[in-house]
């Protein structure tokens, strides 16, 4: 709806200023034009003030009393046209609003109650890409967009939190055993007449070589692929055996369904599922073993981290934290101690963790980083003072 211009103009010239200003602000809100109603609101302040009315600027040359209220009031109207924006249900321009105030609250309570069908692009990038609610959005991803896509945000590192991470991890290993479950049973159904006692996958496959007959598949091969690798970060059990469930049945498909997968897993399924088996404590010495063994073999340049992270991860989540340590040292030295890897914590916080206070100090002080090297001075005294 247009602003009736003309009978506006009218209540300026009849009742002046203040009146005209509540008139355009009342019309604005009536047409639910709220951004209109910001900066009708920021102008009726400064004409109250006595500010420049037509391109405030940083209003610098403003008495300094004066500016205080002025920008007060625009953090309060900035909150309130918000807040306007998110009960019509429309995020994105919500957010450019609490963007400026440098508040995410309102828009993380927002993308909780979105639904799906409302999830755009537009709000992914404001929950992905913004780091507003990356769980969420990757949550809302994989609900209206499916794997495909859900695989390839969690691939491109859409959030550096490990925490959310694993949870992300947890949705992908969910959703892909539940859709190979249906798509297998279907076809059992087909075949015998009807579904088999046990919908475990892993016992729904067995003995039945037939279901992966002429290329057969149940689910796309890259998303089985894709899922096994990723739902080794998973450290939940049933979450682990799932994906281990995952991994076996990729192991049955035909050559063809077969591909290139990322170091240290060049060997595929038969190397998702090892690792997998280690971390629910089945052949942990042998998987320790094969997977050090291929570390000779890479550089750890920027494409080879996730490789030497990958079994640093399986060392440490089978207790050998110091070895673990030892690998980090080796292989990643040349990454930055203080900050996160892809898939573990930083070497700082992994000897923190480990207790390893020795080997945070030297490491801080070959940095020349005084307070972490501090900050491992305490600890280890701490310690002491307790052991004493």
């Amino acid at each position: 709806m247009s602003l009736q211009y003309d009978d506006i103009r009218h209540t300026f010239y009849s009742m002046g200023a203040p009146a005209g200003l509540d008139a355009t602000i009342q019309a604005l809100r009536a047409s639910g034009d709220h951004h209109g109603v910001f900066r009708a609101l920021l102008l009726k302040k400064r004409y109250e003030l006595g500010l420049p009315m037509v391109n405030p600027g940083e209003l610098e040359n403003a008495d300094k009393e004066k500016r205080k209220q002025y920008e007060e009031f625009v953090e309060t109207t900035c909150r309130s046209i918000g807040q306007r924006y998110l009960d019509d249900g429309n995020v994105p321009q919500a957010y450019r609003y609490f963007r400026t105030l440098g508040e995410n609250g309102p828009i993380r309570e927002a993308l909780e109650k979105l639904g799906a069908e409302s999830f755009s692009d537009e709000v992914a990038n404001i929950a992905v890409d913004q780091g507003v609610h990356p769980l969420r959005g990757f949550e809302l991803t994989l609900k209206r967009h499916g794997l495909c896509r859900a695989i390839t945000v969690f691939d491109t590192e859409f959030t550096t939190d490990l925490v959310v991470k694993k949870k992300a991890a947890s949705m992908l290993v969910q959703q892909l055993y539940k859709e190979l479950v249906l798509a297998v049973g279907r076809r059992i159904v087909e075949k015998e007449g009807q579904l088999p006692a046990d919908t475990d996958l892993v016992d729904m496959i067995r003995d039945r070589k037939w279901l992966f007959e002429d290329g057969r598949t149940h689910a796309d091969p890259s998303h089985v692929g894709s899922v096994s690798r990723i739902g080794l970060l998973c450290e939940d059990e049933g979450d682990l055996l799932m994906t281990l469930s995952i991994g076996e049945y990729g192991r049955l498909l035909a050559p063809e369904h077969n591909f290139p997968h990322r170091a240290p897993f060049e060997g595929g399924f038969m190397d998702y599922t090892k690792y997998a088996r280690a971390l629910l404590g089945q052949g942990v010495e042998d998987a320790i073993q094969h997977f050090s063994n291929r570390l000779v073999n890479y550089t750890t340049e920027l494409g080879d981290v996730y490789a030497a992270e990958m079994v640093i991860l399986l060392l440490w989540r089978v207790g050998k934290k110091s070895e673990a340590l030892d690998l980090w040292q080796q292989h990643l030295h040349r990454q930055p101690a203080e900050v996160p890897g892809v898939n573990i914590d930083s070497y700082y916080d992994l000897c923190i963790l480990a207790g390893e206070f020795e080997r945070l100090a030297d490491c801080a002080r070959a940095q020349n980083d005084s307070s972490a090297w501090a900050a491992a001075r305490i600890m280890a005294s701490d310690v002491n003072a307790v052991r004493g």
